[in-house]
């Protein structure tokens, strides 16, 4: 939806964040102590978004605490976007960095589909934005993927209106600037960088560009 300066619809250079309603989310219904794939025992439901929801789970194998995103029935129906996530898995186990929240599989499991993911039980982003915790103001933040760079702008960093900037790469990666946010958040550059395209160089040539290196 546009939000214009002036109130006009038809300039596009302010957009607005929007919640997805929780209708929007289908998904199969979800209960505490329900175990899905004969192992991980669901303890509560800790975010949702519009991709799907996001719960505490006991990973009975291990022993240990994970995290688990179950995708809505629409979208683990379709063989196009389940082969995606097992894409964006293999690539994501290649990454080990205290900063990234580790990813250990995608499985398909009694009529739904999730990934399992580290559980980083130290709060959320906006906790930390609220309580002045960040030690230093950001030069820039990237979200990949457009439900995710959603929900990590309006839920997480608390921007609820951004000016369009332009992109950075035609049609792959979008410059947004929080105008109504958070002080912490306002002015600094929320970069879009879509999901479903680019190649394994297109994030590095994005960062590469922030920090006005030669990609």
């Amino acid at each position: 939806m546009a939000d214009q300066r002036n109130n006009d619809p038809q300039d596009e250079s302010w957009t607005e964040m929007e919640p997805v309603p929780p209708e929007a989310v289908e998904i199969l219904p979800i209960r505490q102590g329900m175990v899905l794939a004969g192992r991980y025992a669901i303890e509560q439901i800790i975010g949702r978004g519009g991709s799907g929801v996001v719960v505490r789970a006991h990973d009975r194998d291990l022993r240990a605490q994970v995290a688990i995103k179950i995708v809505r029935a629409e979208l683990a129906g379709q063989r196009v976007w389940t082969e995606r996530l097992a894409r964006e898995v293999r690539l994501a186990r290649q990454i080990n960095h205290p900063n990234v929240c580790r990813v250990f599989d995608f499985e398909q499991a009694d009529g739904r589909a999730f990934l399992v993911m580290e559980l980083a039980d130290r709060g959320t982003l906006r906790d930390e934005i609220r309580s002045g915790a960040l030690a230093a103001r950001p030069g820039w933040v990237i979200s990949k993927g457009g439900i995710t760079s959603h929900d990590v702008a309006l839920h997480g960093l608390g921007i609820r209106r951004a000016e369009v900037l332009g992109q950075l790469l035609p049609g792959v990666v979008s410059v947004l600037r929080p105008i109504d946010a958070p002080a912490a958040v306002v002015g600094v550059p929320y970069v879009v960088f879509a999901g479903n395209v680019g190649d394994r160089d297109t994030l590095a040539q994005v960062v590469d560009t922030l920090r006005g290196e030669p990609s």
